[in-house]
């Protein structure tokens, strides 16, 4: 039987046992706890005004979704958010604000966490004890809140009951939070609630400890979440909130190594910043230190059936060195992942994103430390400097070196931008394409290469582009791509940081006797537009790279890129090889026995496929689920038990924009109205749908049959 790699994004933690395994013991739906194991906190909404910057926010998520996150937890300002007439309800003029900033996030196929923050200008969320009137006021709050948030999807949207309370004694705040989660549930029946913990215990302030002393409850459809910052002295030095013993201190180290400690200790004055730093080292804070301490979260999740996860952690990267902040961050990370514990950075110096001139960027290092993607790709639609080419005169004339002198929006097509030929009259028997043009077509914009890509190597990423591609960096031609089915990727190689103009030639031009009838091109379906949609993007990656991955149930088949001109070491999920220049496809091994995927149960996992050569690193997360297609008695077996395929055929008929969507929302629109009719199978006549499809199709349990551009009706192919 074939083992067949299909693509979507669900749970397996790099291959290791898991306490979400789980899900079903704690009532949460396994689909939901892949959406907790990676993200970031953002602040869009924590100031009092409760504003949203839509323009930045859609930026940030962009940018957290390129690295791989999986959701954002949302803080929102609860001062700024009541009614000021009525403090126990959200204001309904402001909740607007909210919603947009919960699409924005959904909009990117991320999850959202939305947790009403402690921080505001009149510290208005202090948190009460059990007698305390202040409690009835946060119960009606959210009471009201969780009815609002009640119509956003429960499979993509969790509600965080409060953000670090710190009563004296935790079961305090658990005897209100208990209060709370019931009058939720009546509100929210069907979404997932994220308990949080207190963050002391009397003046022990190791949130674990008081974490673990959360009484049972009936609700089962809830996670519990705890923070982590230990220790202090190592994550919060020079932080200016703080203690200011710990805002003073500097220099210090991770692991806790005695040999860089003793000296930084000799030297400090201050005979309380000298103590911390004693018991820092004496207490020899390493990997081994923190999987202790957060194997303790791990064992009562698992003797109590509950699932957790830490909300928060970092380290304050004002001060720290960045050696610490990077060691500390992976062995946090990659502790949490090996014990099945969902993950979600703190923000601003503490995370990736940082400001860069007025604008959020990734931390590399940071990002690479959390298991992301990183550098993100840079996005280059908008405005391109234009011009058609009807007598294909540009090459000879040398377009690439002069500015073009029209102006078009990427992505799209000419048609659809209004260059080319107008219609004079309809098109008898189809569709009448109101402008058309065949030819090539000049597209130029100037492109800057970050410093932080210097030493990279650079790629251009066309989504999808009719037909032919060619492209020029500052005058001087890279090469051509053709593929009407996958996306054109051109090696710009080792481009210097800077900028650089970028020059592309698509021609649609029928050159290849592929048949005029094929859907990818006929002017019966979509047509043969000129132009580029899905991303356009520019993209980085250190000279030695992961290209693809193709994964199997027992193997990993993975290409790998060497443009160091040399055979070089390569370590690949633990497995060394030996990386000839150019590129070479290994065979890594792995096992999966997990449940397999069909269309009643896409059972669907992830894993992070790792390469470290020398200086050399990168990391691509690989969603797939694993099925065993066959045939027996002149049937198609799925696993094992026949399966009907009951399909229609999709000829690539979309008028509104004369080519096909580029993204998921859009095709899964198209696959549930096929299943709402019972269908669990689409035919692609005589083309390749995008990625995207591919993504939406492995979601919803779905078949398809993607074939080749070719249709010639002479019998001469």
């Amino acid at each position: 039987m074939n083992k067949i790699k299909i693509a979507f994004v669900l749970l397996i933690i790099f291959g290791v046992k898991t306490c979400f395994c789980d899900a079903a013991i704690s009532g949460v739906p396994q689909a939901r706890l892949v959406r907790l194991t990676s993200g970031i906190n953002v602040g869009w909404l924590n100031s009092e005004r409760f504003k949203l910057n839509r323009s930045a926010a859609e930026g940030d998520a962009q940018l957290i979704k390129a690295t791989g996150c999986r959701h954002v937890r949302l803080y929102l300002n609860v001062d700024g958010m009541r009614d000021a007439a009525a403090r126990e309800k959200p204001d309904v003029q402001k909740l607007p604000e909210l919603d947009a900033a919960i699409e924005i996030v959904l909009k990117q196929d991320m999850a959202v966490i939305v947790d009403p923050f402690h921080y505001g200008k009149n510290d208005l969320l202090k948190f009460p004890g059990p007698d305390d009137p202040e409690a009835e006021v946060m119960v009606k709050f959210w009471t009201a809140l969780a009815a609002h948030l009640a119509t956003f999807d429960p499979e993509r949207v969790f509600l965080e009951v409060a953000n670090e309370p710190a009563l004296v004694n935790p079961l305090d705040w658990y005897a209100v939070e208990i209060r709370i989660l019931k009058a939720m549930r009546v509100s929210a029946p069907k979404h997932t609630f994220i308990a949080g913990y207190n963050m002391r215990t009397e003046t022990d302030w190791n949130g674990i400890k008081a974490l673990v002393r959360f009484p049972e409850i009936e609700d089962k459809n809830i996670v519990y979440n705890f923070h982590y910052y230990n220790p202090m002295t190592l994550t919060h030095q020079g932080a200016p909130w703080v203690d200011l013993v710990i805002a003073g201190l500097r220099d210090v180290p991770y692991p806790a190594d005695p040999a860089v400690l003793n000296p930084l200790i000799a030297r400090t004055v201050d005979p309380q910043a000298k103590r911390l730093l004693e018991v820092y080292r004496d207490e020899g804070w390493d990997r081994k230190k923190i999987d202790a301490e957060l194997t303790v979260v791990s064992e009562w999740a698992k003797k109590r059936g509950v699932l957790v996860t830490c909300n928060e952690f970092g380290v304050f990267g004002g001060t720290a060195p960045l050696t610490t902040r990077v060691n500390w961050t992976r062995d946090v990370r990659e502790a949490l992942e090996k014990l099945g514990i969902g993950w979600t950075v703190w923000d601003g110096s503490f995370g990736f994103l940082c400001q860069q001139n007025g604008r959020s960027v990734v931390d590399e290092p940071i990002a690479k430390a959390l298991g992301l993607q990183a550098p993100r790709p840079v996005s280059l639609a908008g405005q391109w400097q234009f011009r058609l080419d009807s007598k294909a005169e540009g090459v000879a004339s040398e377009w690439f070196k002069t500015s073009l002198p029209e102006s078009i929006e990427l992505p799209g097509s000419t048609e659809q931008r209004g260059f080319g030929v107008k219609a004079t009259q309809p098109t008898i028997g189809k569709l009448t394409r109101v402008i058309s043009y065949e030819g090539p077509a000049w597209y130029q914009r100037e492109i800057t290469v970050p410093a932080a890509w210097k030493g990279k190597r650079v790629e251009l990423f066309f989504e999808r582009c009719h037909w032919e591609t060619t492209t020029w960096v500052d005058g001087q031609k890279i090469g051509m791509q053709n593929s009407l089915c996958v996306p054109h990727i051109h090696d710009l190689g080792m481009l210097s940081p800077g900028k650089h103009r970028l020059t592309i030639c698509v021609d649609n031009t029928y050159k290849i006797n592929i048949g005029r009838w094929v859907h990818a091109l006929t002017e019966d379906t979509q047509g043969n537009w000129n132009g580029i949609i899905g991303r356009i993007e520019l993209r980085a990656t250190d000279p030695v790279w992961i290209r693809s991955v193709q994964v199997y149930q027992d193997k990993l088949l993975v290409k790998v890129g060497n443009c160091t001109g040399k055979s070089v070491e390569a370590i690949i999920q633990g497995s060394t090889f030996t990386i000839a220049d150019g590129c070479a496809e290994v065979t890594v091994p792995f096992a999966d026995e997990q449940a397999l995927w069909d269309e009643f149960s896409p059972k669907m996992r992830e894993i992070n496929v790792k390469l470290e050569a020398g200086n050399y690193s990168d990391t691509k997360i690989v969603p797939y689920g694993l099925r065993q297609l066959g045939i027996k008695d002149k049937q198609f077996v799925l696993n094992g038990r026949p399966v009907m395929m009951r399909g229609a055929v999709d000829e690539c008929v979309y008028p509104l924009t004369g080519y096909p969507p580029m993204d998921k929302v859009a095709w899964r629109r198209v696959l549930n109205i096929c299943k709402s009719y019972g269908f669990n199978f689409m035919r692609f006549h005589s083309w390749c749908p995008p990625e995207a499809a591919f993504e939406a199709a492995d979601e919803l349990g779905f078949f398809f049959q993607a074939e080749l551009p070719l249709w010639t009706m002479d019998n001469k192919h």
